[in-house]
């Protein structure tokens, strides 16, 4: 299992801002364990998130 800290994550996801990732945390919409000060969040969540969060535009 991998686990992603917030500043992987912008990188990983074309730029979306670690303000962004910290809201959808907070939120609960992507799970995410805390280890002292550092936010992490696995691989899987992270991605199962993408994927439930594309759009695609209507034809």
């Amino acid at each position: 299992m991998r686990l992603l800290n917030l500043k992987e994550l912008p990188e990983k996801s074309g730029g979306v801002s670690v303000h962004s990732w910290r809201l959808w945390i907070r939120q609960g919409r992507l799970p995410s364990v805390k280890l002292g000060s550092r936010v992490l969040v696995r691989e899987q969540d992270f991605l199962h998130f993408i994927e439930e969060n594309l759009r695609t535009e209507a034809k």
